[in-house]
């Protein structure tokens, strides 16, 4: 029988998020694998709150700068290295989308309307997403 890690890891994801019009679109990046579309997320930095470095893989990943929420959308749970990976998810209000940004030759991104963010997203990051949807009143009146 196998033995358990005695370890878990803490992460936090961003769901950038942009309204046009009256409507949300969601800015979606590829995972470092580039097979699956995924918002960004990755370790919390010892130094930074959640929030904010969630906030810094916005940057690094998807090339997006905004003001990221302190309220959490979700949480969600998966396996990295055999390992219980724990993740809380912030929304970020994008303020700008850059033309370059470091991870652009390792990831793709693409800005979609909410619905189509939740239709493109294949893992844990999908009831995420739906969770936000019913949220975005509460988002949009905060910014």
């Amino acid at each position: 029988m196998a033995k358990s890690p005695v370890y878990s890891l803490e992460q936090s994801a961003v769901i950038p998020f942009i309204i046009k019009k009256g409507i949300t679109e969601i800015v979606l990046i590829t995972s470092s694998s580039n097979k699956n579309w995924v918002i960004p997320k990755g370790g919390i930095e010892r130094w930074m709150t959640p929030e904010k470095s969630a906030a810094k893989e916005a940057l690094e990943e998807a090339g997006v700068i905004g003001v990221v929420s302190k309220t959490m959308v979700a949480e969600y749970e998966y396996t990295k290295y055999g390992a219980p990976c724990h993740v809380g998810v912030y929304p970020l209000a994008v303020s700008r989308v850059l033309a370059s940004w470091e991870e652009m030759k390792k990831r793709d991104r693409r800005i979609v309307e909410v619905s189509k963010a939740i239709r493109l997203i294949k893992n844990e990051q999908k009831a995420v997403l739906e969770t936000f949807q019913k949220m975005i009143p509460k988002f949009v009146s905060s910014i």
